[in-house]
C-alpha cells in the first residue's frame, strides 16, 4: 500500500469537495466527497462517472430531469453518466458523494431508507449480540439498481460490538471505502486491514467521526469502543465492469469462518 488509505471528511464544509479519488489513493475506480449545504443549492454534473449521493444530516430536495423529490437522513439517490442533479436545501443538509467511470446509462433513482429497511433482500441484522458481532446492514445501492461498478449501504453496529466480521476480502472483485459517521467525539473504532495474520496486522488505527480508510485489498474487520456504534458508509467498487455486483461474493479468513 503506497498511497495513503486514510482520510478526513470535514462534513461541516460547504459546497462539493473532492475527498479520495484514483490520483491520492491506491483505490482504482472510486472517488468520493462531501456536498453540504446551508439555505443554497448546487447542481451536480456526473459526466463521464454514475455517481451516489447519500443524506447523512438534514433533508433537501433533489431535482433530476423536471421532477423534485424530498430526501432526508438515509436516503440515498444514484444517478447515470452525463447526468444533472439540482440539491436544494432550506436548513443545513449533508451529503456523502461518490462516483465511478461508468457505460450505463439508467434511469436516477431516488432510494428511500424506509423503503431499504423493509426489504429483506436490501436489509439485513447480521452478527450475533452474544458474539459482540451484531449489526444492521442496509444495501441502499443494490443489485436491484442499474449500475456498472457501484454497490453501496449503510452499516450501524450495535454499541461496542466488531463489525466487517468474520474477516473476509474481495480485492479480486471489488475495491471498497468506508467512511465513518455519526460517531460524535469521544466515540471511536479501531479499524483493521491484514492480508495474512490478524496478530500482525498492515494497518490497525482508531477511526473516529469523519474518518475514511480506502481498502483495495485485504481483511478489515473493525470494533467500536465502549459506548459507541460503528455507523459508516460502504462504498464498492467492481474492478470488472458489469460483473462482480455481488456484496455476498468474498473470501473469509477461515480461521474464523465460524462467527458471524
Amino acid at each position: 500500500m503506497d498511497k495513503n488509505i486514510f482520510f478526513e471528511y470535514e462534513f461541516e464544509r460547504t459546497g462539493f469537495n473532492t475527498i479520495v479519488n484514483p490520483e491520492n489513493s491506491p483505490l482504482k475506480y472510486i472517488s468520493s466527497g462531501t456536498l453540504t449545504l446551508i439555505n443554497d443549492s448546487n447542481v451536480v454534473n456526473t459526466k463521464q462517472e454514475e455517481m451516489g449521493l447519500f443524506c447523512i444530516k438534514g433533508n433537501a430536495t433533489v431535482e433530476i430531469e423536471t421532477k423534485c423529490k424530498a430526501i432526508a437522513k438515509y436516503d440515498g439517490l444514484f444517478i447515470s453518466p452525463n447526468s444533472k442533479v439540482k440539491v436544494t436545501s432550506n436548513n443545513e443538509v449533508q451529503l456523502v458523494w461518490f462516483s465511478t467511470p461508468s457505460n450505463i446509462v439508467s434511469i436516477p433513482k431516488v432510494l428511500y431508507f424506509d423503503d431499504i429497511k423493509r426489504d429483506q433482500d436490501t436489509y439485513m441484522i447480521a452478527g450475533e449480540r452474544e458474539n459482540s458481532t451484531k449489526r444492521e446492514v442496509h444495501q441502499i445501492i443494490s443489485k436491484k439498481v442499474n449500475a456498472s461498478r457501484l454497490l453501496a449501504g449503510i452499516t450501524i453496529g450495535d454499541s461496542g460490538n466488531w463489525t466487517s466480521w468474520p474477516p473476509h476480502e474481495h480485492g479480486d472483485k471489488r475495491e471498497e471505502l468506508y467512511i465513518f459517521f455519526d460517531m460524535p467525539y469521544p466515540q471511536f473504532g479501531i479499524q483493521m486491514v491484514y492480508s495474512k495474520d490478524i496478530t500482525n496486522p498492515e494497518v490497525c488505527k482508531t477511526v473516529l467521526n469523519g474518518s475514511a480508510v480506502a481498502i483495495p485489498s485485504g481483511f478489515h474487520p473493525n470494533v467500536a469502543g465502549p459506548n459507541t456504534k460503528l455507523s459508516y458508509i460502504f462504498i464498492m467498487a467492481s474492478l470488472n465492469e458489469s460483473e462482480d455486483r455481488n456484496f455476498s461474493k468474498v473470501n473469509f479468513d477461515k480461521r474464523f469462518r465460524g462467527g458471524k
